[in-house]
């Protein structure tokens, strides 16, 4: 190894170190300006239910074909931003700013903040992507609003169309299994306009008719010490219309 590419492997080393240092520094004063927060507590607890806005950025769509050549699964890159209310961290913006932003991954999530921890029930392979430059990105706002912004990449069951139709639905379930509907509340960012556009996208092979953004409910049945109980939980749905 010549001195030169020895010299620009070691700056590149210190480079992450010095970045891995400031970034510990950050979290401990973020967790310092916490205080007694408890990431285990929903916001408003135990009064009101805490609503969280979902949209959705498409960085890319394509098909996955089967053994036959029909497109079976939707293969899709996007970006899920999910907005929530917590006043508790209204004072975890240092003064004098208007917001503060934090990235968190999602092994660390849990002991710092409380996220909604939404789920992909229909998802056929994949989940969220660890890339550092988006995986994690929160931002808290000052008046205690908090963006939080994932990249996912996951493969969805198409219908119709996979059958031997000209057209098919692959829809995108979001939901999440921890607290009932009437503690926490899905819904869509803008109800007009969930998604991002899908004009520049590039799309080959197939075209995607229309997108029908919906809002539903769904029953889950537990087992407690007084017997079962059926609560509901909030989910939300892209169904991605394809034609061949």
């Amino acid at each position: 190894m010549s001195f030169k590419t020895f010299c620009l492997v070691l700056g590149a080393i210190c480079a992450i170190e010095a970045r891995g240092a400031r970034h510990e520094n950050e979290m401990a004063g973020f967790s310092r300006a916490l205080g007694f927060y408890n990431p285990n507590e929903r916001p408003n607890f135990p009064d009101e239910k805490v609503t969280v806005n979902v949209r959705v950025h498409f960085n890319g769509i394509q098909k996955i074909r089967n053994q036959y050549g029909l497109p079976t699964e939707l293969e899709v890159d996007m970006i899920l931003q999910t907005y929530w209310d917590d006043a508790r961290l209204a004072d975890a913006v240092p003064e004098g700013q208007t917001s503060r932003t934090i990235r968190i991954s999602a092994e660390r999530g849990d002991d710092l903040l409380w996220m909604p921890k939404l789920k992909f029930p229909n998802v056929v392979e994949g989940g969220v992507v660890k890339n550092p430059d988006i995986e994690g990105r929160t931002v808290i706002f000052s008046a205690g609003r908090v963006q939080r912004d994932v990249r996912v990449l996951g493969r969805f069951p198409c219908s119709g169309i996979a059958m031997g139709g000209s057209e098919g639905a692959c829809p995108i379930i979001i939901a999440q299994m921890i607290h009932p509907e009437s503690e926490l509340d899905l819904q869509w960012t803008d109800s007009t306009e969930p998604y991002s556009s899908i004009d520049a996208l590039s799309i080959q092979g197939f075209t995607i008719s229309s997108i029908d953004a919906g809002k539903s409910t769904f029953t889950l049945f537990e087992a407690g010490p007084e017997g079962y109980s059926s609560p509901e939980f909030s989910q939300l749905a892209l169904a991605i219309h394809i034609a061949e």
